[in-house]
Order: structure tokens, then sequence, then C-alpha cells
């Protein structure tokens, strides 16, 4: 079995790319490791101005240092050193465990993250991982099983706004037994109605029961 999983990611880095620079494109090349317990990354930057991102990497806790590489016109090219723990801590499942990374873009206020996996179990350890560190917020967008033929290839291709009600709905407890909270709960905290909530938890459970069943 192979795997493609499509992510959103939010974090205290990613938010401050959106308050001082959010009109940027940014597309890592890739992420090396960097001496014992860091990581660095390589990105293209678009639709920036300079002294406004490297503000916002300023202002990022986990930012160790930067480099501009190349400048041409509308577009940078950053190194950036990377000095949380958790950076190099993913890094290391991600290369134990068989998860390649295939894209990372970042528009507006999250990053989308597409990973290749062997397996189901090397897919949720590496979510749970990363949703073991307070700063960071991942969620699931869709799963693709690569392996599958033409006719029963699947997608869950889950809207943001579905995944987030269901993570946040899990998280939460709206799942368990007893709940822990309840539509009214959830819609509190989207600003929209309970039928909206109820809507997008129906859409989003029948396609992720769909991909798995099959």
């Amino acid at each position: 079995m192979t795997l493609l999983a499509s992510l959103c990611l939010r974090s205290e880095f990613i938010d401050r790319i959106d308050e001082y620079a959010g009109n940027s494109e940014i597309t890592s090349d890739q992420i090396v490791p960097y001496e014992e317990d860091k990581v660095k990354s390589f990105s293209w930057v678009k639709e920036a101005d300079a002294d406004d991102f490297e503000k916002a990497l300023q202002e990022s806790g986990d930012v160790e240092e930067y480099c501009v590489e190349s400048d041409n016109d509308d577009e940078l090219y950053y190194t950036v050193v990377h000095s949380d723990r958790h950076h190099r801590e993913i890094y290391d499942y991600c290369i134990e465990n068989g998860v390649a990374f295939r894209r990372f873009e970042q528009n507006t206020d999250r990053q989308i993250i597409d990973v290749r996996v062997a397996d189901r179990e090397s897919l949720k350890g590496y979510i749970s991982l990363v949703d073991s560190y307070d700063q960071l917020r991942i969620t699931l967008r869709w799963v693709d099983d690569l392996s599958s033929d033409g006719n029963d290839s699947h997608k869950a291709q889950l809207t943001d706004k579905q995944s987030e009600v269901v993570k946040y709905a899990l998280t939460n407890g709206y799942y368990d037994q007893p709940r822990e909270i309840g539509m009214s709960d959830i819609a509190n905290e989207f600003s929209v109605s309970t039928q909206a909530i109820s809507d997008r938890l129906r859409r989003a459970n029948k396609k992720l029961a769909k991909e798995f069943v099959n």
C-alpha cells in the first residue's frame, strides 16, 4: 500500500508570517538536518516585501538564523535554520518511517503539506506526533490510496472547513461517550449555526467512512 495524504498545518511560525507578510506565497524545496538537533529549510518566497518577511522570521520563536541566497526581483530564496526541537524530532520520525514530503506551500494563514507514506500506521503516527506539540495544529484534508487501480481508487477529499470541524470535534470530546461537548459548542467555536456544523460533520463523516471502508 502507498498513500498520498494532504494536511493543513498551523504554527506560531506560520502565524508570524501571516501577521507580517500575509500576502506572501512560500514554497519549500527541501528540509535537511542541521547540526545535532536542528533542521534547515530552503524556500522560495513570492509576493513578499523582504523587510516584512524578515520581521516575521525575527519574531518567530523557533528561527535561529536565516539568509537570502537569491533575489530575483519578485522572488526571494531563503535558507532558514529552525531550532525548536519538534522540527528535528518530526524530521527524524519521517526518515525512520518512510514519510516522504511531496509539497510544502503556504498561503495566507496555513501551510499545505502533501506526504507520501507506505501505510496508514505511518500516517497516523506522523499526525499524532505533530499533534502532540502544543504549538502545532494539524488537520487531515484528504487521503488517496495510490496502490489502488482505476476501478476502486478513492480519496477522502475534505474541505478545509470540514477538516477543521472534525478535528475540533474529535479533540474536544464530541465523539466520546458520554460527549464532552455538543453541536452548539462547536457552532459557537466557529461562529456558525448548529445546522451548518451538522452538515459539515455529516458530509465529512460520510467521506471518511467511504474512504476507510473501501
